[in-house]
């Protein structure tokens, strides 16, 4: 097995393959999620991004890692100036960090 990964970003027409492959990593639960599961939860993101989505896929390309940032906008609370004005930021979290099992001590975790 070749340890050579490209890591990038999905394209919007891949979220149904990525979906597929979120699934496959928490198969093992006892009741676990759907594709549509994951589906649903990126387009329900009014500021959804597939290229936020990073994985890393093998040189088969398979996808054998993968993590979804999300963009927010935060509250910084009023600035000092003026209470009635309240500061804002952009910042990212990550979500549904996702090797599939077999990969976990192959491959760097997207993080």
């Amino acid at each position: 097995m070749s340890k050579e990964l490209i890591i990038r970003g999905l394209s919007e027409d891949e979220i149904s393959t990525w979906a597929n492959f979120c699934a496959s990593c928490f198969s093992y639960k006892p009741d676990p999620p759907l594709p549509s599961y994951f589906e649903r939860h990126y387009y329900n993101d009014p500021r959804r991004d597939s290229t936020l989505i990073r994985v890393a896929v093998n040189a088969d390309g398979e996808i054998v890692s993968s993590v979804r940032v999300f963009r927010r906008t935060v509250s910084l609370g009023a600035s000092t100036d003026d209470e009635a004005t309240v500061s804002t930021a952009e910042a990212g979290g990550k979500f549904l960090i996702t090797p599939l099992p077999c990969h976990c001590r192959h491959y760097v975790v997207l993080c």
